[in-house]
C-alpha cells in the first residue's frame, strides 16, 4: 500500500498564526432539506396514487350502482437506492507530535473537520446530479437517483404517470421571464397548488438570469425598476424571492448542481437549477455523518467520516429543472 509522506509545510518560523480554508463550504441542499425516516434496505420502494380524469357523468334517481372501480389501479411504484459515502484522512506521527504548524491546534481534529466538509460537498454534488439509481459494482456499491434524474421527463425508470413534465424543463441560456412563468405554471398544473411555497436551488448563471428579469434590459447596466428614496447610496439588484401567480419561490444559490464526475464547476453546473416544493423532497439517513478511527499501523493516526443516505422525491411530476 502506498503511504503518503508528510512534510510540515506550515511549521512556525516567520509564519503568522493564520490558516484559511479557501473553498466553497456551503451545501444548502444537505443543510435545508428535511430529514426523513430511517431507511434500512439498500433498495426500497415508495408509492404514488393518481386520480382519474374529471367526469361529468350523472346518474338518475333510483338507479342502482352496478359499475365499481378499484381505486388503487392507478398506483405506481417509485424505486430508489441507498448510497454509502466516506472521506478518509490520515495524520503522520511527525505531523501530529513533532511539528508546531501555524494556525492549527490539533492536526487530527482539523483532518476530521476537513473530511466532514469534503463529504458534505460530495453529498451535495450527488443530490444535485443527473445520476440514476443503479448498482455500480461490488466495490463502489449503490448510487441513488439525483434531482436531475427525477426531473428528467424522459426517464423511463420513473413511471410515466408521475414523471416530470416536459414543459417543466427550460434552458437557462435562453430563459426570459415569460418562459420562467410557463415553467412555474407547469408545476402548478401538475400539483394544483397556486399558493405553493417553492424553493429554487440555482447556479450562478440561473441566478443572474432571474435577477435580470427586473431590469429594463438584460444587456445594459440599467437599475432595477424600483422606487428608491432620494439620496440613497444602496442599489439593491438582487432577486431572492419571486412571487408569481402560481406560487412563491425562494431562490437559494448553490454551486454543486449538475456537476460532472470530475467535480469541476462548469457551464452546466452554473446554469443548473431545481424548483420543487420542499414538502415533497427529503433526505433519509441510515447513518448520519459519523467518524471512525482505525488502528495505527505505523504511518500515523487514520480514520474516515461516513454517511449512508438517500434522496426521496415524493412527487417528481411537480418539480422543474433549468439547465
Amino acid at each position: 500500500m502506498n503511504q503518503t509522506q508528510y512534510n510540515t509545510i506550515n511549521n512556525r518560523e516567520t509564519k503568522l498564526d493564520i490558516l484559511t480554508l479557501c473553498d466553497v463550504t456551503d451545501t444548502p441542499l444537505v443543510s435545508t432539506l428535511s430529514k426523513g425516516f430511517k431507511i434500512h434496505s439498500p433498495i426500497f420502494e415508495y408509492y404514488a396514487d393518481r386520480l382519474k380524469k374529471p367526469s361529468r357523468k350523472t346518474i338518475g334517481d333510483g338507479v342502482d350502482v352496478d359499475n365499481f372501480e378499484n381505486k388503487a389501479k392507478n398506483r405506481v411504484v417509485i424505486q430508489q437506492r441507498v448510497q454509502i459515502m466516506n472521506e478518509p484522512w490520515i495524520v503522520s506521527k511527525g505531523q501530529e507530535r513533532d511539528s508546531d504548524p501555524a494556525g492549527v491546534k490539533n492536526e487530527v481534529s482539523r483532518a476530521k473537520m476537513i473530511s466532514a466538509l469534503e463529504l458534505k460537498r460530495n453529498m451535495e454534488a450527488s443530490i444535485g446530479s443527473d445520476q440514476e439509481a443503479v448498482m455500480l459494482n461490488e466495490e463502489q456499491g449503490n448510487r441513488f437517483r439525483g434531482l436531475g434524474a427525477f426531473a428528467d421527463s424522459e426517464n423511463e425508470n420513473i413511471p410515466k404517470t408521475v414523471r416530470a413534465l416536459a414543459a417543466s424543463t427550460a434552458s437557462t441560456s435562453t430563459l426570459n421571464e415569460t418562459a420562467f412563468r410557463k415553467v412555474i405554471q407547469s408545476v402548478y398544473e401538475a400539483c394544483g397548488n397556486p399558493k405553493g411555497e417553492y424553493r429554487l436551488f440555482a447556479g450562478p448563471a440561473l441566478q443572474n438570469k432571474i435577477t435580470g428579469f427586473s431590469r429594463t434590459s438584460d444587456e445594459e447596466n440599467n437599475i432595477l425598476r424600483a422606487m428608491r428614496p432620494a439620496g440613497s447610496e444602496t442599489i439593491d439588484c438582487a432577486v431572492r424571492i419571486y412571487n408569481s401567480d402560481w406560487g412563491r419561490i425562494v431562490i437559494i444559490p448553490d454551486l454543486f448542481l449538475g456537476m460532472s464526475e470530475s467535480g469541476d464547476v462548469d457551464d452546466n453546473s452554473r446554469a443548473r437549477g431545481y424548483l420543487f416544493d420542499p414538502k415533497n423532497v427529503q433526505l433519509s439517513f441510515n447513518e448520519d455523518l459519523y467518524s471512525e478511527e482505525y488502528p495505527d499501523l505505523g504511518g500515523g493516526k487514520r480514520g474516515a467520516i461516513w454517511s449512508k443516505f438517500t434522496l426521496i422525491q415524493k412527487m417528481p411530476r411537480a418539480m422543474a429543472m433549468f439547465n
